[in-house]
This record gives structure tokens, C-alpha cells and sequence, in this order.
């Protein structure tokens, strides 16, 4: 999915909390989930223009206490739907699930369960891919100099799954948890 379809997804998991400006959801970007997604005002504010034009949000002007008048966004009942919709699709990139994860509440636990399930099973095989693949370069590590520096990187991928696994875990685990938090 291309990534101004996110920021759109992501604008409208953010106005599905409350109604905000284009800079108020910045704000909320850039303190919540920056660390592994980002959008910038270039795409937030077509964005905005779009969802307002297909009828997921509604515009209104404000004066806040201080400073100019701004434009506050609030989600409509079609743009919750179609928010909805998009957090129970599969997963199209490589960190979409994190953003779901996000706005996990928006589901149920068995739904978000299953999604993170998927996504361990996903690592589990990468992470055997990436082992097959280390023993070979090892195997070879003599052969060619390349080798030295993928099998590096093959060492970084491993790593970075066998993280992601133990992530899963632990997100299950807290999922699973039947009296909640």
C-alpha cells in the first residue's frame, strides 16, 4: 500500500481518538508512533483535503485561546468504517502491523491476537531463511570478500527477528491476559 494511503489511515485512527488540526495530529505523530512511522505536513495536509472530500471527516473552524484560527478535523461514521476496515486487512508493508497495534483498541483482542500471531509466524520464517542462508555464507566465507559483509547483514536480519519473535511473544502474552490491565 503506498504510503500517502497510510497517512491517510493514520490521520483517521488519529481523529477516531478526537478531533484535531493538521498540526495537532503532527504533534501526535511526532509523540507517538515517529519511531517507526512518520508523516509530514506535505502529506498531512492534501491528505486532510482528501478525507474531508470523501466524506470521512468533517472540517470546522476555530479560535483557539491563542494564536491564528485553525481548522479542526472530526471523523464521520463512514470514516470510522472505512478506518475499521483498513485495521482488519492483512498487512501490506513491513511495520503497517505496528500502526494497527496502535490503534488496536479499535478491534478486539482475538483480532489483534491473530494479527500479531501472523506476524511471529511471518519472523519464525525469515528468521530460518536468514539461518540458512548464514550457513552457507559461512561455508563460503573464504571464497569471496562480499561474503564477509552479507553475512553481516544476514547476522543483523537474525538478530532483528529473533526481536521482533520475543516481541510477539510478549505482546501475546499481554493480550492473553483475561483480566485486562
Amino acid at each position: 500500500m503506498p504510503r500517502e494511503n497510510i497517512a491517510k489511515y493514520i490521520i483517521l485512527g488519529l481523529l477516531s481518538i478526537q478531533p484535531l488540526s493538521g498540526y495537532g495530529i503532527k504533534k501526535w505523530v511526532e509523540s507517538s508512533i515517529s519511531n517507526f512511522w512518520n508523516i509530514s505536513y506535505g502529506q498531512i495536509y492534501p491528505t486532510l483535503r482528501k478525507i474531508e472530500a470523501e466524506g470521512l471527516a468533517v472540517k470546522r473552524e476555530f479560535k483557539p485561546d491563542k494564536g491564528p484560527r485553525r481548522n479542526q478535523y472530526t471523523i464521520t461514521d463512514r470514516g470510522k468504517q472505512e478506518f475499521i476496515n483498513w485495521l482488519q486487512k492483512d498487512e501490506a508493508g513491513e511495520y503497517e502491523i505496528l500502526l494497527k497495534i496502535f490503534f488496536g483498541a479499535k478491534l478486539s483482542r482475538d483480532e489483534n491476537m491473530e494479527k500479531i500471531q501472523r506476524f511471529r509466524e511471518k519472523r519464525v520464517e525469515d528468521r530460518e531463511r536468514l539461518e540458512k542462508t548464514m550457513e552457507e555464507l559461512q561455508k563460503n566465507l573464504d571464497k569471496n570478500e562480499d561474503n564477509l559483509y552479507f553475512l553481516l547483514i544476514t547476522s543483523f536480519g537474525i538478530k532483528s527477528y529473533k526481536s521482533q519473535i520475543k516481541w510477539s511473544d510478549e505482546a501475546l502474552k499481554l493480550l492473553n491476559h483475561k483480566n485486562g490491565f
